[in-house]
């Protein structure tokens, strides 16, 4: 949930379908997982131009939360690869970065 809400707060608002090519879920799971965060009044749903297609963008609560979770994040980042090493961390960020783009050239789907 927490990369949902950083990759809304960098697009300011963003329609569901672009976020789901950029976090690399299809739309239902996505629209699953933004459902809960709509309940925990963390992100709101609108209309963009086109009524057709649904915007997502954070809410006050949804901003806030982030600017509380940020710093915590870095630091379970920090230990993380104070325990694994940084060679490691270099290796899982480029397995992530292979599966991404996996699934991408696979339609989303792994």
């Amino acid at each position: 949930m927490f990369r949902l809400l950083r990759r809304i707060q960098a697009a300011k608002s963003i329609s569901i379908t672009e976020l789901a090519e950029i976090v690399g879920l299809d739309r239902s799971t996505l629209g699953r997982n933004l459902r809960v965060l709509e309940k925990q009044s963390l992100v709101e749903m609108g209309t963009g131009e086109d009524a057709r297609a649904r915007q997502v963008s954070l809410t006050r609560a949804g901003q806030e939360k982030l600017r509380e979770a940020v710093p915590l994040w870095r630091k379970a980042q920090q230990e993380f690869s104070q325990i694994i090493g940084a060679d490691t961390l270099a290796v899982l960020d480029r397995v992530i970065d292979q599966t991404g783009e996996e699934e991408q050239a696979m339609g989303g789907k792994a």
